[in-house]
């Protein structure tokens, strides 16, 4: 298994991208036997399981817990092993998945993200965890014992519950945390925030843009006291303990803090054992591909350390060792049986056309004028003609086929109050629903095409007018702000919203979400596509905040690139941003921490096609956007997908609509005969 130890992240991953395997799927290679002269001699595809097909895996949802049981096949009583979830608080399979293949019941959970403890990690009541310990101890075919494993925070949390719960046989902590620490790594105990130490970010080290935590960890655990410490004396003696650390993290020293645990534990009369491996934090079940950091949730890319070769040959010792402990206190779980190997592994979408891949090439034809802009406002069908063609040219066939934008049964309401001017996308049904406001951005008019695909997945979705409509100011520079906390406040008074509501903007709109959620605190969830960072000005005049010009840099224009006659915009943007103040900027310092979870995304995600350029009436130029048609396209269908399910975390799962009769045949519009 040499080759699978040192595995890492392609380039063909985005920049960043953070690794995980929540489901436990399985992952699929092709190995190649390749020449000097770099042709392949040979080659076989591979499958790794992360689960024995003969677990069975129930699904936990009661009483406020969410969670998932990995039980082996027969009555048991069985051996578990409880994972306890890291600070992303969802439930990530994968450990728990390679531990129930060796026999052990194994249960994870969700502590907040999909549970009913609260919408962040501060709203966790640490004497929740004891109920799922609780209901794991009630299970029929448990033995009685237990042992707890946690990665990371979740380390630090099962050293908690071992000084709170004395019947738990066996801890295994990898990489976790002395105490608790403000303000990321903080929960509730007794209704109030456990008293900690404060983590001081300004010691944080970046290095080539990744930030080595190591000295703000240090210089917190070096301010313990018996207050902000865990209690270790109030453990079991019959606990026994195992401490993994990475000697090349770059959250905290490895070897400091896995001596601290051991120290402590030492103290107390416990039984330890510790482990040192050449390895970062993320250190994760064996042949997992290593990674060294990632782009943080937080908007910031966080340095985990190691080296890939050293670091996959540990994840194997270690975990065997792992084992060992688990089985030595837990006591050693029944072989499970063996299973039919596949004899052929067929890759995942090998040999399988992608049934929307032609519609990753839409462009526009030669019949549009050039710097034409594509939109649909009104979001009416698309309508198309696909024919296949053979090398003759011939049309051997042809069939048309139409685009919905918004589903039949979703009710468009109009709104007229005063100067307020929108449209209410609803779902059938009473309600309440999250909701999710769709900010109109630069041309400041009803846009439906986002609200309509937004609606489509259940949500009930609001858009509205900024300007340029009744007795709206006629130009974007002359607009109040203010107006958008108007329209806020009505979505909030309609009686089938919920009290979820996210933010939605495209580009200058996306800018105008981000300055809304500085205002509005009970904003829960805002996806933000291109915004700018701030707000600049074009003209002498520029937008108002509460009926005064708002402060901001002035776009010089001259900065700006022709490129065969389509203008490039980065420079001035750079030039703007470079030079932005506190008082020019937006105050992100004043977004809600409880309730707001802000997610920025990258690249063009229309809903029409990847267009580069069109010519702006405003600046009487032609104005250039970027990006190449099929990469652009797949980025539409990945950035939306992610963006739904962001909002689906934060806001809540909408009721899916019910499905509707499709036309068995299309006529093409303005058609007048089949084809």
């Amino acid at each position: 298994m040499g080759l699978f130890s040192s595995i890492q992240l392609s380039d063909d991953l985005p920049y960043g991208y953070f690794l995980s395997n929540n489901q436990a799927k399985p992952f699929y290679y092709t190995l190649k036997l390749i020449s000097d002269s770099e042709d392949t001699i040979d080659q076989v595809n591979l499958k790794k399981r992360f689960i024995n097909p003969t677990i069975t895996q129930i699904k936990v949802n009661q009483e406020g817990l969410h969670g998932i049981i990995f039980k082996p096949p027969g009555p048991g009583p069985f051996s578990c092993v409880i994972d306890i979830p890291p600070i992303t608080g969802i439930v990530m399979k994968a450990t728990s998945a390679v531990f129930a293949s060796e026999g052990f019941v194994v249960y994870t959970f969700a502590t907040y993200s999909k549970s009913e403890q609260g919408d962040n990690l501060h709203d966790v009541e640490l004497e929740d965890f004891s109920k799922h310990i609780e209901f794991v101890k009630s299970l029929p075919y448990c033995s009685g014992k237990i042992g707890l494993f946690g990665f990371s925070f979740g380390g630090t949390i099962a050293n908690y519950l071992a000084s709170k719960i004395s019947d738990i046989f066996a801890v295994l902590c990898v990489n976790s945390l002395q105490s608790f620490l403000k303000p990321a790594y903080v929960m509730k105990e007794n209704g109030k925030p456990i008293e900690c130490e404060r983590l001081d970010s300004s010691l944080d080290v970046k290095i080539n843009g990744v930030i080595n935590q190591k000295a703000s960890f240090a210089e917190a655990f070096r301010r313990l006291k018996p207050e902000t410490s865990l209690n270790w004396e109030h453990i079991s003696k019959s606990t026994s303990f195992r401490v993994v650390g990475a000697l090349d993290d770059w959250l905290f020293c490895g070897a400091a803090n896995s001596m601290y645990l051991r120290n402590r534990l030492h103290e107390t009369g416990h039984s330890v054992e510790v482990e040192l491996v050449p390895a970062g934090h993320f250190l994760s079940v064996p042949y997992f591909p290593h990674q060294s950091w990632a782009y943080s949730m937080l908007n910031f890319h966080v340095g985990f350390g190691g080296e890939c070769s050293l670091a996959g040959k540990s994840q194997e010792k270690v975990w065997e060792n792992n084992l060992k402990f688990y089985k030595k206190h837990l006591g050693t779980p029944p072989d499970l049986p063996d299973f039919e190997r596949e004899m052929k592994i067929v890759l995942p979408g090998a040999g399988k056309a992608d049934p929307m891949g032609l519609f990753l090439s839409i462009q526009f034809s030669d019949e549009v004028r050039y710097g034409h802009y594509a939109r649909n406002n009104q979001a009416d069908p698309f309508y198309y003609t696909l024919k296949l063609i053979p090398d003759s040219e011939e049309v051997l066939d042809q069939a048309n086929l139409r685009k919905l934008w918004i589903h039949p049964m979703v009710t468009q309401i109009e709104v007229a109050q005063g100067d307020m001017y929108g449209l209410i996308f609803k779902p059938p049904g009473p309600g309440p629903f999250p909701c999710i406001i769709d900010v109109p951005g630069a041309n400041g008019y009803i846009l439906k095409g986002y609200a309509g695909v937004l609606a489509l997945q259940g949500f009930l979705v609001y858009t509205f007018v900024g300007f340029g409509q009744g007795n709206l100011p006629k130009t974007l520079d002359e607009m109040d702000l203010e107006i958008f906390s108007r329209h806020i406040d009505f979505v909030k008074s309609l009686p089938y919203c919920s009290n979820k509501i996210g933010l939605f903007g495209s580009s200058f709109g996306g800018t105008i979400a981000n300055y809304l959620v500085t205002t509005h605190l009970e904003i829960t969830a805002v996806v933000t596509i291109n915004p700018p960072e701030a707000f600049y000005q074009v003209s002498d005049r520029m937008i108002k905040e509460n009926e005064k010009q708002m402060k901001c840099q002035r776009l010089d224009a001259s900065l700006a690139v022709l490129i065969n006659g389509v203008k490039r915009q980065r420079l001035s943007f750079y030039d703007i941003f470079r030079k932005l103040t506190p008082e020019t900027s937006l105050k992100w310092e004043k977004i809600s921490k409880n309730r707001t979870c802000p997610w920025w995304t990258s690249g063009i995600y229309t809903l029409l096609s990847p267009q580069s350029v069109a010519y702006n009436k405003y600046l009487e130029s032609f104005m250039g956007f970027g990006g190449e048609c099929f990469l652009a396209a797949k980025a539409q269908e990945i950035g939306w997908e992610n963006h739904l399910k962001f909002f689906m975390k934060h806001l809540g799962t909408p009721p899916r609509l019910p499905d509707f009769e499709r036309e068995k045949e299309i006529i093409l519009r303005d058609s007048g005969s089949k084809l």
